[in-house]
């Protein structure tokens, strides 16, 4: 099932919204307003998309073709969906709107004691406008009104470590392809 997947990215998806992070910014060359509201049934495409674009730069460096790169991530993408409905309960899955455009998401599990980012992506046509760098900070910010550690795992070549690093986030556990890394919660 073959899918043009800019379409998919820039289409607005509708449903119930929720403005649980609602906030203008401007930074670089993004000024707006970022809003983040619960995913729902209606986003799996959108959210297939999303993964298929932010995972297949180095599958197209490899020399890939768009056939095989898709027909390698769609499984993957399905994948990773079971496993975060699976053991991530109580997972806050949320769509990142850009001036009413959908535009990433993020996923932050809210454990018991420490939160644990999962992913935060954003379509490629969005990076480098401060939209990250703005919902982790914020995050930040609301780990330390909760007293919260925050925990990610990320990958040695994900852009996202140097942002996590600016934000205080410290490696504590080195593997073959990932660094965990936490941020302790800063007095109020």
């Amino acid at each position: 099932r073959k899918k043009d997947v800019m379409a998919l990215l820039t289409k607005a998806i509708t449903g119930s919204e929720y403005a649980l992070l609602r906030r203008n910014i401007c930074h670089k060359q993004f000024a707006g307003e970022v809003v983040l509201r619960k995913t729902s049934a209606h986003d799996y495409d959108f959210c297939e998309a999303l993964f298929i674009d932010t995972h297949q730069a180095p599958l197209q460096q490899a020399g890939w073709d768009a056939s095989q790169r898709l027909a390698y991530l769609q499984p993957q993408f399905a994948r990773r969906e079971r496993g975060i409905r699976h053991d991530c309960q109580q997972t806050n899955d949320m769509i990142i709107q850009c001036n009413g455009v959908d535009c990433g998401r993020l996923l932050v599990d809210y454990q018991d004691v420490d939160w644990q980012l999962i992913d935060i992506e954003l379509c490629s046509e969005w990076c480098g406008r401060g939209i990250n760098d703005f919902i982790l900070s914020q995050l930040c910010a609301d780990a330390d009104e909760a007293g919260r550690l925050i925990a990610a795992r990320v990958a040695f070549d994900n852009p996202l470590l140097g942002q996590l690093r600016r934000l205080d986030f410290e490696v504590c556990e080195l593997g073959r392809v990932y660094l965990r890394l936490q941020r302790q919660p800063r007095s109020q």
